[in-house]
């Protein structure tokens, strides 16, 4: 094919570029203008390049041939002459292999793009002679083999993504070799990532992601000290995993895994983060502290949740913030989420956004957290009304305590056992507690006898009650008593 003066028949030409797209049957131009910089040949229904067919494009820097049909590269000649092509994109096309003889004349390629093909494996010094590449893109394959010599002298590689393909193993020996990659993108693949120690053969990795890759172990990512930006979405994490030495992370995504709960300082070393994404991870409660450290922070996504109530001045810590997304959680619109009203963080959407899941009453009319009276987000503290007295009972009697509790919300009980030991509210087999205040004990014996407390507590406070239990143990012929000395307080 031979450069020529005009613009093709069927093509569009602007300001350097040529624009020949769909094709369909209609031949391939027999020739372009030499002035061409960019050719864009996409979804042309073409099946094969062939010898020449890019001859004499001296000034040709960018060529797309994306969405055909390409299976096959004649060996050099299909790029022969293209000696200032930068750009060469061969995505969505039927190629199994690299076309490594093909590409070993374009010596300044900087960008290539092989996605969503059909190849196989990645062989030994598939990209020899690509010295000046900087991005490389390989997602959506069927790569299940990368040769450690797969990258070898790759010089310039900065971007390397295999997203979406079938490797296993983390392939951190052929990665090392390129000896300037900062963004690898690995998501999509059955790797098994419970150690991820071979990519210490790559310490210039900044950028990584591995989202969507199965299971990921808590203690995965100690080997990687230098990470800025960093994907873990959709990794089965039921916890935070081992952060605490990535004090350069900027970018976190956490989304889309099964942390119920933030602790106290979670995130509390990454003093530069600046974005924190904790979207649809079934989160239902966030400690106090959750966000300690934070101070760089500008953008925090908590939508998608189960978040019900959020601590006091949880945002506190968090001076650089810009954009909060609280949207789809069953909010508690109650006096525990009077302060966030006051909060001045612009949001993505307004406080009418964020749908009131109780009380009841809100839940029916469908009321917003802005459209709450006022007077409905003032607590009335716990106050305890009603409650049993010590008791004196024998071994093998049951035990029952009455703790009656008023206030709004509607207070949570809790019962403390002897030395203040909790009891779960599911019950321990013997001692059962409910929600309504109540604690009944069957059988009680001597290891029984002691001080229970009544705790209540909501949004506006808490208050207790305790009791003693006395337990007499029946011996022969003679009868002890068994009981706590503390004296019944209350709260």
């Amino acid at each position: 094919m031979t450069a020529g003066a005009s613009c093709p028949e069927g093509c569009r030409c602007i300001s350097g570029g040529v624009y020949c797209t769909e094709g369909n049957m209609r031949p391939l131009p027999k020739s372009f203008p030499i002035s061409t910089e960019s050719l864009y040949l996409f979804r042309y229904n073409l099946s094969s390049i062939l010898k020449d067919q890019f001859t004499n494009l001296p000034l040709l820097e960018s060529l797309n041939l994306r969405g055909n049909h390409i299976s096959n590269l004649a060996p050099q000649a299909a790029m022969k002459g293209l000696d200032s092509l930068e750009i060469l994109d061969l995505s969505s096309n039927q190629l199994e292999i690299v076309p490594a003889e093909c590409l070993q004349s374009l010596g300044q390629l900087r960008e290539l793009n092989l996605q969503n093909n059909k190849i196989l494996a990645l062989n030994d010094d598939g990209f020899s002679g690509l010295g000046k590449l900087d991005r490389l893109y390989l997602d959506s394959n069927r790569i299940g083999y990368v040769s450690s010599k797969a990258f070898r002298n790759l010089d310039s590689l900065r971007e390397l993504t295999l997203k979406n393909n079938l490797i296993t193993v983390v392939p951190g020996q052929a990665i090392g070799l390129a000896k300037t990659i900062e963004i690898l993108r690995l998501a999509g693949n059955p790797l098994n990532m419970s150690d991820l120690s071979s990519l210490r053969a790559a310490p210039t990795i900044l950028e990584l992601d591995l989202a969507n890759i199965g299971r990921l172990s808590k203690r995965a990512l100690l080997p990687l000290e230098n990470l800025t930006n960093l994907n873990i979405s959709n990794c089965s994490l039921a916890r935070v995993p081992i952060l605490r030495h990535l004090g350069t992370m900027q970018v976190l995504d956490l989304s889309w895994n099964n942390i119920t709960t933030l602790p106290p300082e979670a995130f509390s070393t990454m003093t530069d983060l600046t974005h924190l994404r904790l979207s649809n991870i079934n989160l239902s409660s966030i400690e106090p502290n959750a966000f300690a450290g934070l101070s760089s922070l500008q953008h925090l996504s908590l939508e998608n949740n189960q978040l019900k109530t959020l601590p006091r001045n949880l945002f506190m810590p968090l001076r650089s913030l810009e954009l909060l997304d609280l949207y789809n959680n069953p909010w508690s619109c109650d006096c525990r989420l009077h302060w966030l009203i006051r909060v001045r963080i612009h949001s993505t959407c307004s406080m009418t956004c964020y749908r009131c899941s109780t009380p009841a009453n809100f839940k029916r009319t469908e009321l917003s957290l802005a459209e709450v009276p006022i007077k409905n987000l003032s607590c009335i503290p716990p106050r305890i009304v009603s409650s049993s007295k010590d008791l004196y009972l024998s071994e093998g009697d049951p035990a029952f305590f009455n703790c009656d509790v008023s206030g709004f919300p509607i207070p949570d009980v809790e019962w403390l056992g002897p030395g203040g030991k909790p009891i779960k509210q599911t019950g321990d087999g013997r001692r059962f507690p409910s929600k309504e205040g109540t604690l009944e004990i069957f059988n009680v014996s001597r290891k029984d006898a002691g001080q229970y407390v009544c705790w209540a507590g909501n949004g506006g406070g808490n208050a207790t009650r305790s009791f003693n239990l006395t337990v007499t143990v029946s011996t022969n012929p003679h009868s002890s008593t068994i009981s706590n000395t503390a004296s019944t307080s209350s709260g």
